[in-house]
């Protein structure tokens, strides 16, 4: 959850500090609860796995890399050790 600026920050501290203690319960409460589901909800984000990033990562080395691509490799009847296609 992103931080508020500065300034909005500041102008709710000084609106909140004017409720009466009351109010200033309820309000927390409200605001627990608001981040209570924030954190649920940043918590049910998927989010890829390490061996996920590591197989993405090589896989687009593989596709990117002519040397490591084979059907780069093949001539233009696709026998290989034809070289590079042009």
């Amino acid at each position: 959850m992103a931080k508020p600026r500065r300034a909005t920050a500041e102008a709710f501290y000084d609106v909140f500090a004017d409720f009466p203690v009351a109010d200033q319960a309820s309000a927390l409460k409200i605001l627990e609860q608001i981040h209570r589901l924030a954190v649920r909800e940043q918590a049910k984000q998927i989010r890829p796995s390490a061996e996920a990033i590591a197989a993405d990562a090589i896989r687009n080395y593989e596709i990117n890399n002519p040397a490591q691509n084979a059907a780069l490799l093949l001539d233009d009847e696709g026998h290989r050790g034809g070289g590079p296609k042009q």
